[in-house]
């Protein structure tokens, strides 16, 4: 996992940089609707349905596959470094008695530790297998705390997290910064898997 990154076609990436536009400015103006504190199944669906079309765009795109490959790991991996802030403020917003205990330390505790050890991964870009694990691990945190989020609006009702929904930061978490984990986790996944392989192909090639 030397080569960290695929050198970028020019003059190929207009319709993928219109495509991450459009998903940006649906999941902003969705945010600043209102529409997730009104519909709060919305989250689970935006999530999902966001993570599913940038995995497909990324299977059945070559162009879309040839900018996310293109992009160093370095970059892709410090994406999750905005993980420590939004930790942190999950612990304050619950000592300010803003969200739940239940919520604010799993989450919480979980993307603080997640982001620092972002750090570790970035200086061993090239142990693919380290980076790996910290990946998987990061998604299934994420995952977690998406699942913890949703029992607690969807099934508990609890009235911190329904208000949580009502004022920015927060309608922006699901629309734009969950996405955007859990997709580049993915993304870290599918290229490490992809080293080894890419690697055998270099020596038989040479």
């Amino acid at each position: 996992m030397a080569d960290t990154t695929t050198r970028i076609v020019p003059g190929r990436s207009s319709r993928a940089v219109v495509l991450a536009a459009a998903w940006v400015t649906a999941s902003t103006l969705l945010a600043a609707s209102g529409g997730l504190a009104r519909v709060p199944a919305l989250v689970g669906v935006w999530v999902f349905g966001s993570v599913a079309g940038w995995v497909l765009a990324y299977g059945r795109s070559l162009e879309v596959k040839r900018i996310l490959d293109g992009l160093d790991l370095r970059v892709v991996i410090a994406v999750h470094l905005v993980r420590i802030p939004i930790g942190a403020l999950f612990l304050w917003e619950h000592a300010a008695g803003r969200l739940p205990a239940t919520f604010a330390y799993r989450a919480g505790l979980g993307d603080i530790a997640v982001g620092v050890l972002a750090i570790g991964a970035i200086a061993a870009v090239s142990r693919s297998r380290l980076v790996l694990t910290w990946s998987i691990v990061g998604l299934v945190d994420i995952v977690l705390v998406l699942v913890t989020a949703q029992y607690l609006v969807l099934v508990a009702g609890d009235p911190l997290m329904l208000a949580a929904f009502s004022r920015l930061p927060y309608p922006l978490l699901p629309t734009l910064v969950v996405p955007v984990v859990i997709a580049t986790h993915i993304l870290v996944i599918a290229r490490c898997r992809a080293a080894p392989s890419a690697a055998g192909q270099s020596t038989n090639s040479g």
